[in-house]
């Protein structure tokens, strides 16, 4: 099974995720070790982050993973958390960014209305807006109506991979599970910030849906995920459908 994590933070120096350099190798040796070929690095941004500042990270990390004989390829991406300063200069954000998709991480629904209007605006022009863990958040949990009203703008859903597992409790289990027997989900993947054991359960996860709902499904899956890390370019996005008594299909 090769793999592609579309959201790790193992970039060092930023707000989240690995601290130091060192923590950036142990970060990468174990997606290695987990089966995982090729990382999206994503590190939390509230939109000053330099486009070129991250891709300088990641080129600085990829030369260390080179002399230390670590097999994994690293692209540039970012987690964007929306605030309403954000909101204000969008456009000059994220349209005249080089990468095709974005991870929006929402914290109030506040934000919920004027994100509609961004979301179909990315779509026009042919970038992907992409919820990440939105199945951890209380108000989509309470109120699922307004998370499909996302899709219906052009969102797309990112699951973490604990979540199927039950490392955010039943409810989260319950809810993510939900989402993805009903085909909404787009991704997975293990939004690691550290090198802890359950950092990385991009494999074991994809195991249990597989017993869960069907290989072809991981397919599905496995093949949206690459698409995304295709060098940056996103040309096969393709939203998951299931029918009753059948397996995930393209």
């Amino acid at each position: 099974m090769q793999l592609i994590d579309t959201n790790n933070h193992l970039l060092p120096g930023y707000k989240t995720g690995a601290k130091v350099m060192r923590d950036s190798i142990r970060m990468s040796s174990q997606l290695v070790e987990n089966g995982v070929q090729k990382v999206i690095a994503t590190p939390f941004s509230l939109g000053e982050d330099n486009w070129e500042t991250i891709k300088t990270s990641v080129a600085l990390l990829q030369e260390e993973l080179y002399k230390y004989d670590i097999p994994l390829t690293i692209l540039p991406g970012r987690e964007l958390h929306v605030t309403r300063a954000w909101l204000t200069n969008w456009q000059e954000d994220i349209i005249l960014r080089e990468s095709p998709h974005t991870l929006f991480f929402i914290e109030s629904q506040d934000d919920l209305p004027a994100l509609e209007n961004v979301f179909f605006q990315m779509n026009v022009s042919r970038q992907k807006p992409i919820l990440v863990q939105p199945e951890r958040i209380n108000f989509f949990q309470k109120d699922e109506k307004k998370l499909q009203n996302m899709l219906l703008h052009g969102a797309y859903i990112q699951l973490h991979a604990g979540s199927l597992l039950g490392d955010f409790g039943w409810k989260t289990k319950r809810f993510a599970w939900r989402l993805l027997e009903s085909g909404d989900v787009f991704v997975i993947a293990s939004g690691a910030i550290d090198a802890t054991k359950k950092s990385c359960q991009l494999k074991e996860a994809y195991q249990v849906i597989a017993k869960r709902i069907g290989p072809e499904f991981v397919n599905t899956l496995q093949a949206n995920a690459w698409s995304l890390g295709n060098k940056e370019v996103s040309s096969s996005l393709s939203q998951i459908e299931i029918k009753k008594g059948e397996e995930g299909t393209q």
